[in-house]
């Protein structure tokens, strides 16, 4: 049986109400909207700031501004495209809260299981790629010590942070990200106007 939803702009979009998704619990509404500005521009600058300096090192001002500054554009090209899907979303489907959701919405069950490993994936690979770049970059601050032996460290240091089930939670890890982000952008700003 196939209805069809009228979205605002005079979109209209087909969809089965037989399917459903799976469905999980989650707590609606109980992050203020600093509390997700900043976690969504922490994952938004993402991995990047990390290298940051390494950027403007190796492309200098100029080449590091454009860098960065292309990474912006696609970033918010790719958080404009998940908005247009998130609110061309039928009613009936129920709301998106998970990249899961958004792809089962768009291509059913196995448009849920496939973005399911992908996600997981790629998360798994940018928590591995974070381990290797916060240990290559605190090696070269503490060179004693080893870049496996960081890795273990800073693996440790993030288990407790996997356990934060709601947005409420991840908010103050994302304003100290925030803060980290900041310092670190003046940090080398100085360093390059007087140094050169």
């Amino acid at each position: 049986m196939s209805n069809s939803a009228s979205i605002a702009d005079g979109v209209t979009m087909e969809h089965s109400s037989s399917e459903k998704l799976p469905q999980q619990d989650y707590v609606h509404g109980k992050c203020s909207d600093i509390r997700a500005v900043l976690s969504l521009t922490l994952s938004a600058i993402g991995l990047g700031v990390v290298m940051l300096p390494t950027v403007f090192a190796s492309c200098g001002w100029l080449g590091g501004v454009l860098v960065i500054t292309l990474g912006a554009l696609f970033a918010s090209f790719a958080l404009t495209r998940q908005y247009l899907a998130i609110a061309l979303t039928p009613p009936s489907k129920g709301p998106c809260y998970t990249y899961e959701d958004l792809g089962g919405v768009c291509f059913g069950k196995a448009g849920w299981i496939f973005t399911a490993i992908v996600v997981n994936l790629t998360m798994s690979g940018l928590c591995a790629s974070l381990l290797v770049l916060l240990g290559e970059n605190t090696t070269k601050l503490v060179p004693s010590i080893s870049q496996r032996i960081w890795i273990v460290i800073w693996a440790v240091f993030f288990i407790p942070f996997t356990f934060l089930r709601t947005m409420h939670e991840v908010s103050y890890v994302a304003a100290i990200g925030m803060v980290s982000i900041l310092t670190l952008f003046a940090v080398v700003s100085s360093n390059g106007l007087m140094v050169g």
